[in-house]
């Protein structure tokens, strides 16, 4: 979505399907961000989550977005 110009969307399952995650990522923005102590303009990015409860419990889904926030602040 995100080159379509659109920042966030929340994506609606389709029934009878068995995707037990979907991902609509949103486009690329400037916002204020601190390096160093310092605030300096960065980019950012929306990533928007569709989860299915019938294939993927809560608890899963929170520690999947959990290891991507962590994989995106340091990706090294």
């Amino acid at each position: 979505l995100g080159p379509l110009g659109i920042k966030n969307a929340w994506v609606p399952l389709v029934p009878y399907s068995y995707v037990p995650v979907i991902i609509a990522i949103g486009k690329v923005y400037k916002a204020p961000r601190v390096e160093k102590d310092e605030v300096i303009v960065g980019q950012q990015f929306e990533l928007c989550f569709t989860f299915d409860h019938r294939l993927v419990d809560g608890v899963v889904g929170a520690k999947m977005i959990k290891f991507l926030e962590e994989y995106f602040a340091n990706p090294h």
